[in-house]
């Protein structure tokens, strides 16, 4: 009954009287008996594709406003092998599948076509051109999610009952004209980031728990076009006197909608004649509370897309305490570690059935040069400061430089492994360890001493006296020979001792993992 009512094709009058809203809410009950799959069906590409394009994609701009923010961010990451062994991101020639996919192209514009296919359809489709059709031209092709099929097998158990459905292969039609071709599972990647919860292996647009969201918020914008249009102004009725003639009263209409109607004719005074009645009907914007209700619906529609309001830039993003830094920074690191991180894991899983990865490694992505997480490169410098810290304090511990290295970046505390030994000079517990006597200071150089010494005049009676002068650090010797006692007359003398200034030093005394002195060095202040 229910199928004979939606093949019979209605009237035009039924069509204006059924809005998409009234449809929804007639079919939405019968959706799971449409959409199962019965035995041997195969999954479409995609259910609502086409019609989630035109209606919503790409004429909504809120819908648009956000799948940009999530296609200019998503299609920022390259391509890399990762060892599964030290988790080490490296590249090799291989990679060209992916970084040129067609001449001219790049993995920016593969990931863009991706995410656009995902947000359209749920699914998008992709194979090595260059392996499968060998191709000089293109390494990586796009299949149309809306003319591809996902085939699939029953897998039946021991005693020949069914335990559900496995997938078989790819079906692609370029069109009716044109035969279908077969693809294996190892021949396309098919990203679908969101499953769909109606079938096995088939994903959904996040536009699809939406819809209503999108066609009210397409409403409320006909409706402030609607307002403009005629006069923005609140609606007006207007009663003539019961002594108006039908033809006058077509006629005084038609006047009044040519001359007051229309967001040109805005703000002009309304003259009737006599026996006219005005009266203002419906609300005007503030009394529709209009910025509010279609706000909320805005943010509905950034909430399903998994982009916060303030990073679109939408008007609830925008007011209050979002713009502050602190909130702001945390919706930019939930968009990117909820939404980004796990489109980026199941777009790289997805490719990586395209090209053989290297022994012991994976298809993984680098985001180093991903713009949006530039602000994020503080918190990493102080994460990696603590996993410095950690690694210092494990071999201080006595445990292996390697291990403790795994241990603080990757969280390996149960692999840990003990030299044996304690302390920071990690020496043997018990040794006995003679004490190593500290070298002498390095001997300093001779410094340069300047003497000035004036002699006076000596005098001496009766004999002649050798003088001998030497000098021992500031002191004077004047050796006489033994004989008789002679008379000296001795002026008093000036004696000027000049010293170089002497500056401070000082002395760092580094040892070794002994704990003995290596190095003695002295630096002046």
């Amino acid at each position: 009954m229910l199928a004979d009512l939606l093949r019979r094709k209605p009237a035009e009058a039924e069509r204006s009287q059924l809005s998409f809203n009234q449809y929804l809410s007639l079919v939405e009950p019968w959706l799971p008996y449409f959409t199962q799959r019965k035995e041997g069906d195969p999954e479409k590409g995609n259910m609502q594709g086409l019609g989630l394009t035109q209606r919503a994609y790409t004429g909504n701009g809120v819908v648009f406003a956000c799948s940009a923010v999530r296609l200019a961010v998503f299609s920022q990451i390259m391509p890399q092998w990762q060892n599964l062994d030290t988790k080490k991101l490296f590249g090799t020639v291989d990679l060209d599948t992916f970084e040129t996919p067609w001449v001219g192209g790049s993995f920016s514009q593969v990931l863009g076509r991706m995410e656009q296919d995902a947000t359209c359809a749920g699914n998008s489709f992709w194979y090595n051109a260059g392996s499968l059709v060998r191709s000089d031209r293109v390494n990586l092709a796009r299949l149309s999610p809306e003319k591809t099929v996902i085939l699939s097998e029953r897998i039946e158990g021991r005693m020949g009952g069914g335990l559900g459905w496995a997938k078989a292969g790819y079906l692609y039609t370029e069109n009716e004209d044109s035969p279908a071709e077969f693809l294996e599972l190892n021949e396309v990647a098919h990203y679908a980031p969101m499953p769909d919860p109606m079938a096995d292996w088939r994903g959904m647009s996040w536009l699809t728990p939406i819809l209503r969201e999108v066609d009210v918020d397409n409403a409320f914008n006909t409706f402030k076009q609607s307002h403009m249009e005629n006069s923005a102004t609140p609606n007006l009725v207007i009663t003539f006197d019961p002594t108006v003639s039908p033809d006058d009263f077509k006629k005084l209409t038609e006047v009044i909608k040519r001359k007051m109607t229309g967001s040109q004719n805005a703000g002009k005074t309304l003259a009737l004649g006599g026996g006219a009645d005005v009266k203002i009907v419906g609300a005007n914007f503030e009394q529709l509370a209009l910025k509010a209700v279609q706000g909320a619906g805005e943010t509905r529609i950034a909430a399903a897309a998994g982009v916060p309001p303030v990073v679109v830039g939408l008007s609830e993003g925008l007011s209050g305490s979002s713009l502050n830094a602190g909130n702001y920074g945390a919706a930019r690191r939930r968009f990117a570690d909820v939404t980004m991180r796990d489109a980026w894991q199941a777009a790289i899983s997805a490719l990586s059935v395209l090209e053989p990865a290297p022994s012991r490694s994976r298809l993984w992505y680098s985001d180093r040069d991903v713009s949006f997480l530039q602000e994020d490169v503080k918190d990493e410098a102080e994460i990696r400061e603590g996993h410095a810290r950690t690694i210092r304090t494990l071999v201080e511990a006595g445990y292996t430089a390697d291990t403790a290295v795994n241990a603080a970046v990757d969280g390996d505390f149960a692999a840990l492994k003990h030299t044996g030994k304690v302390s920071v000079q990690l020496q043997e517990p018990g040794a006995n360890i003679a004490p190593v006597p500290s070298p002498p200071p390095p001997e300093r150089a001779e410094q340069q001493l300047t003497l000035a010494l004036t002699m006076p005049d000596i005098h001496i009676d009766g004999i002649t006296v050798p003088v001998t002068v030497g000098r021992s650090d500031t002191q004077i010797d004047v050796h006489i020979p033994e004989q008789p006692a002679p008379v000296v007359h001795v002026a008093p003398a000036d004696v000027t001792v000049n010293i170089p200034e002497q500056r401070a030093t000082t002395r760092h005394i580094t040892h070794d993992a002994q704990g003995r002195i290596s190095t003695i060095t002295e630096n002046p202040l």
